[in-house]
């Protein structure tokens, strides 16, 4: 298993609580300067992108460790949210609900589009899928919304009401998933809805309990985070995964105390890692069991696995 820790390429072997790593390539030079790291990551068949603060893609080749191109967005701003579909990178670049837009990368070409969100209206995070491009924002009168982007121009063609806070979104296994926060009149805490991508009802909403962190496609399977502790005691961090024919949660695992910040999740075939910031560690799991084969402590966080 290969991971990015910091700016450091990594091989990551875990046997239980017996972990080994090696240290493959030093990438902190690629748009970043000593002890920087990447914002966000994408895996294609050409490699590993990396999104630099200073505005810039990177594709890393792995066999090599090395900087095969780079790809200026023409902008300046975080790159957040990036995700791959059809041929293009898809991410958001600036401040989520302040000054983001969505940019468009083909990967074949290093052609790059960039798309201010409708007036009025803030872009806070992008995911593609399925040939379909979709938001969450997009509406000037609420944070429940979610759009949908024509993929060739950026227009917003569609934009549709979710029904609760949106933060984060996933495109796969037949649904768009946002995951978010449920408004108190339905009962507050954390939520996820989802949506039908030909129609953009909502198909059902999901009352997950704490306060949304992530969400993921895995082999089939939507996976959701929580990690956020309370006035009255921390929550337990959970890994909650979903079956999208039935919206039903199957199984729920425990990655250790509530955490003080969000839980981001990483996918590999087969497996999952969850950070959590409260405890130092990184839960690897296995996504068809459930079973944590090694709780991981030391060092920088993850940022990509694959």
């Amino acid at each position: 298993m290969l991971a990015l820790q910091g700016s450091t390429l990594i091989r990551v072997v875990a046997d239980g609580e017996d972990v080994e790593t090696e240290d493959i390539a030093d990438l902190s030079a690629v748009g970043l300067g000593s002890g920087g790291v990447f914002a966000s990551t994408a895996i294609t068949d050409e490699g590993l992108w990396l999104g630099a603060p200073a505005g810039q893609l990177t594709l890393t080749d792995l066999e090599e460790g090395t900087v095969a191109r780079s790809v200026d967005l023409g902008g300046a701003g975080f790159v957040n949210s990036l995700d791959f579909d059809a041929g293009r990178l898809w991410l958001l670049q600036g401040t989520p609900y302040v000054d983001a837009v969505i940019v468009s990368v083909d990967v074949a070409t290093g052609e790059v589009q960039r798309f201010e969100p409708p007036e009025g209206a803030q872009f806070v995070a992008v995911g593609a899928g399925d040939g379909a491009v979709w938001a969450i924002g997009g509406d000037p009168e609420t944070t429940a919304a979610i759009a949908r982007l024509d993929p060739a121009s950026g227009e917003v063609i569609e934009v549709h009401n979710v029904g609760l806070v949106a933060k984060t979104i996933a495109v796969g296994a037949g649904g768009v998933w946002v995951g978010g926060d449920l408004f108190i009149e339905e009962g507050a805490g954390a939520g996820l809805a989802h949506v039908d991508p030909a129609t953009g009802d909502v198909v059902e909403r999901i009352p997950l309990g704490a306060i949304s962190s992530d969400v993921v496609v895995l082999d089939g399977a939507v996976w959701v985070s929580d990690a956020l502790g309370s006035d009255s005691g921390p929550y337990e961090a959970t890994l909650r995964r979903i079956d999208p024919a039935t919206d039903t949660v199957t199984l729920e695992v425990g990655v250790g105390d509530g955490s003080a910040g969000s839980m981001e999740i990483l996918v590999a075939p087969g497996y999952l890692v969850a950070t959590n910031v409260e405890d130092g560690r990184r839960y690897l799991v296995n996504a068809a069991s459930g079973e944590i084969e090694s709780a991981i402590s030391g060092g920088a966080p993850f940022i990509a696995l694959w």
